[in-house]
């Protein structure tokens, strides 16, 4: 069985270990860069708080009626740089991504289209998470 891979982003920046690194020595990373990691190692690091799944603007989720569905994933602007209400209106889209990751599981029918649907409803519990720290 292959090992999955993710992307992930650390939030103050970290190091990933030589075993989890690509050309087996460490590697150090800048706070918010991108970095594919094993999936296992990469959702450690994401339930621990030191790093997030960055997410784009439009992730395609699949369903089993569809073969796919396209789930929203804005995040809060989380500087608050743009005002309260930006924010708020980034949480309501954050909200709105969870609901729509939660239908698509709900539909899902295959083993693979659930993992497909909970990996994107994970990310998007993520995000609703990580916007409502930013209106804190």
């Amino acid at each position: 069985m292959a090992n999955k891979i993710m992307t992930i982003a650390f939030i103050r920046g970290g190091i990933i270990p030589a075993r989890h690194a690509p050309g087996g020595k460490d590697k150090s990373v800048p706070p918010h860069e991108p970095v594919k990691v094993p999936e296992v190692y990469g959702k450690h690091l994401v339930a621990d708080k030191f790093a997030y799944v960055p997410t784009k603007k439009k992730a395609a989720a699949k369903d089993a009626t569809s073969g796919k569905a396209e789930v929203s994933t804005k995040s809060a602007n989380a500087s608050g740089a743009q005002g309260a209400s930006d924010t708020e209106k980034g949480l309501d889209a954050v909200k709105s991504a969870v609901t729509e990751a939660e239908g698509a599981l709900a539909n899902a029918e295959t083993d693979e289209a659930k993992a497909a649907a909970q990996t994107i409803l994970d990310e998007a519990v993520a995000a609703l998470s990580d916007a409502e720290k930013a209106l804190i």
